[in-house]
């Protein structure tokens, strides 16, 4: 696009936030494959800030595929902030599928965890009043769930 600006606030940067809302999307309407290439790229982006909190926003340079190198950090970005913060939790939420029927209040995971992620273990998770932790984890095609304070049903994506 010929706007395309990789230091650009608005036409070119890239914003967790907003990536995050797509991943959720995709997983929500069946893409896991292209919400797991978002989601790994925000985590790595995430491992390059001091303790893995994502800024406001980052330059959109292009990566390049034979290095681990880090976003272009935004020159005014802020960082924290919260809806930044916001963005790996909502992943993991997306990734698990976990939710809550809102006739019945069963707490539901569906996972479709990416390629590159076999076991996601929350803590000290609230749900309706209630407490406990929640480990889902992949077994080839088939996944498992183990909690404690919290009932959860297992359905498929």
């Amino acid at each position: 696009m010929a706007s395309y600006n990789p230091m650009s606030y608005h036409n070119g940067s890239v914003w967790p936030h907003d990536n995050s809302l797509i991943a959720a999307g995709l997983y929500r309407y069946g893409h896991a494959a292209a919400a797991g290439q978002i989601a790994r790229a925000l985590f790595a982006a995430a491992q390059t800030y001091p303790q893995e909190r994502l800024p406001e926003l980052y330059c959109g340079f292009a990566r390049q595929e034979a290095t681990e190198d880090a976003p272009v950090a935004y020159p005014v970005s802020c960082g924290p902030q919260a809806w930044a913060v916001a963005a790996l939790p909502l992943i993991v939420r997306a990734v698990l599928g976990l939710r809550v029927e809102s006739e019945t209040g069963a707490i539901v995971v569906s996972p479709a965890l990416p390629d590159w992620l076999n076991e996601i273990t929350i803590r000290d998770l609230a749900i309706r009043g209630r407490h406990g932790s929640l480990t889902v984890q992949r077994s080839g095609h088939d996944y498992s769930v183990e909690s404690d304070g919290i009932e959860v049903e297992l359905r498929p994506a």
